[in-house]
């Protein structure tokens, strides 16, 4: 069973992109509008970033909910990243790693929750050193009528 299950459908919602790392402090929170389709066991949404569309998928390749693939236009270059943790109440939490050229890995964090209206994503990312930094905010108030 994958999480969401039973909540199929199209919604309409925010993004906060979080860019710390951006030299102009009013630059480093990016807010806009972003869909969402969940269809059994994947969800896809889009977003935008400087009027550029994004898209990302996260996907249940197994029946246990803490078990993902996520791909991401802008965050993974559409690469799939494998994140795996725990879920409990329709909330999921999991975590995966990506490589930086001459750094250790890094890692990102996806907590799902609730599995119903209003449905948040929040994505984190995680330092070599294991300090994380909120990276993405996506909520959905309600399906789309």
């Amino acid at each position: 069973m994958a999480w969401g299950d039973g909540a199929d459908g199209e919604y309409q919602g925010r993004k906060v992109l979080h860019l710390s790392w951006h030299e102009d402090e009013a630059q480093r929170r990016q807010e806009g509008d972003a869909t969402l389709t969940i269809n059994g066991p994947s969800l896809k949404y889009t977003w935008t970033y400087q009027d550029e569309p994004q898209t990302g998928e996260i996907h249940w390749p197994t029946p246990n909910p803490a078990d993902v693939v996520w791909i991401d236009s802008w965050h993974t270059a559409g690469e799939p990243m494998h994140l795996s943790g725990t879920a409990h109440d329709g909330e999921v939490d999991v975590k995966g790693t990506y490589k930086v050229p001459d750094s250790p890995d890094w890692g990102w964090r996806i907590h799902f929750g609730p599995a119903t209206p209003p449905i948040r994503l929040t994505m984190f990312n995680i330092s070599p050193q294991g300090e994380e930094e909120i990276a993405v905010e996506l909520e959905f108030p309600a399906p789309k009528s």
